[in-house]
């Protein structure tokens, strides 16, 4: 007879975390470019979605001098995540920088920095739902110089997309003709661009991925190439906090079911007492 009261209270708790896993953060839009013999500025599109969505772009350069240093991404206000060298002797610099943005229409945003260089890669992503006072979880990153770039593990919320941003720069032992191709895809969470100078080749690759659990993320790992210098950054993008969404027709189902099952088994309870008494 337990059991009458005790499956509505598992149905209700089961609705329950049916309506919790509703909040997320979730991919507007994504864009990405490359480009070479660009000097000291190129930019990268962020793509178009609603006002108030939290923009994230990255770019990479490889710079004709080692020790090139971004400086901040025109126009607007970026809160700079993470810059850095790639691994080995610096033939690769990437930068990664996020904001919020009051209007729903596509930027083309410019990264700046201070030493003329000879091939361009960037990225971007576009997010709603994120949180508007702590948007960012976690930032970690990994430089090296070998044919695997690993990306670090962190630890996240749930409903948050992690982003892994890989960058590598190598060496090409026969001169080619420059070029550069960029793609992006804000459905399966892509965005990636290649550049090829005469000497050297600059690649950079990007996912977003919705976890919907908390905890360790793991490590991620690309293959950069033979004696590639790279370098690979996660980061994790917080949801936004709300009120509980309101039930849905089937959700409102499932609550009346549970109620009508619990004062059912009560009913039973009570007039089999009776007739035994």
């Amino acid at each position: 007879m337990k059991s009458l009261i005790i499956l509505p209270l598992i149905v209700l708790s089961i609705l329950s975390l049916n309506i919790n896993s509703q909040a997320r953060v979730l991919v507007n839009d994504a864009g990405s470019n490359a480009d070479v013999e660009v000097g000291t500025s190129a930019v990268v599109p962020t793509g178009s979605g609603k006002v108030g969505d939290y923009e994230l772009i990255f770019c990479s350069i490889s710079p004709v001098a080692v020790g090139a240093v971004y400086s901040d991404p025109t126009p607007g206000i970026w809160e700079t995540l993470d810059t850095g060298d790639c691994g080995g002797i610096g033939q690769c610099v990437l930068g990664i920088w996020g904001r919020f943005i009051e209007s729903p229409e596509s930027e083309d945003i410019a990264c700046n920095w201070d030493i003329d260089t000879g091939v361009f890669t960037a990225g971007s992503f576009r997010y709603n739902d994120v949180d508007p006072a702590n948007p960012i979880i976690a930032v970690a990153c990994n430089s090296g110089n070998s044919e695997m770039a690993v990306a670090p593990s962190v630890n996240i919320e749930a409903g948050s997309q992690v982003v892994r941003i890989f960058t590598s720069s190598t060496e090409i032992e026969f001169p080619q003709d420059a070029g550069h191709l960029s793609s992006n895809d804000e459905v399966s969470g892509l965005s990636s661009s290649f550049a090829i100078s005469s000497q050297n080749l600059l690649t950079i690759d990007a996912t977003t991925q919705l976890f919907l659990v908390d905890g360790p993320t793991g490590e991620a790992s690309v293959d950069a190439g033979s004696d590639a210098e790279w370098r690979a950054c996660t980061i994790a993008i917080r949801m936004a906090p709300g009120p509980t969404p309101i039930p849905t027709m089937s959700e409102w189902g499932f609550i009346a079911v549970a109620a009508f099952m619990g004062i059912s088994g009560v009913w039973f309870l009570r007039r089999r007492q009776a007739a035994e008494a």
